[in-house]
């Protein structure tokens, strides 16, 4: 009996030893968690900029759009009466898209928001041309 309790305590303390060097070799050393949890923070800084970022793009999206439907309120209205000539609608577009230059806006944003109010893609041109 004393012979397997000698065996039994050689593989008791031999499992310990090959138990407790595994779980060692899967913690890894406190430099690589430190270098890690900066990582993790600094991907959290870039997220919380791009998400404001987003949001800001989002305000002015829907400022612009409200902007640009009081512009076509007015517009209906004076057609209605029969007060706009074409030189009036021309100049109207022609003052909308200087204020989108004056707003810091590029030229491929304007693009995008005139095609997006259905003009032709010769009409965007000819009204970037003129306001240039």
């Amino acid at each position: 009996m004393q012979n397997y309790s000698k065996y039994a305590t050689v593989i008791v303390l031999g499992a310990v030893l090959v138990f407790g060097s595994g779980c060692a070799s899967l913690v890894p050393p406190p430099a690589d968690v430190s270098q890690k949890m900066a990582d993790i923070e600094s991907t959290q800084k870039e997220m919380a900029t791009v998400k404001g970022d987003v949001e800001k793009m989002q305000g002015d999206i829907t400022s612009l759009q409200s902007e640009v439907d009081r512009e076509q309120q007015e517009l209906d209205k004076l057609k209605a009466q029969g007060k706009l000539t074409e030189q009036d609608f021309t100049a109207k577009k022609e003052e909308a898209v200087k204020r989108m230059r004056g707003s810091g806006r590029s030229e491929s944003q304007i693009r995008e928001m005139l095609t997006t109010l259905g003009f032709n893609a010769q009409e965007i041109q000819d009204l970037l041309d003129r306001t240039r």
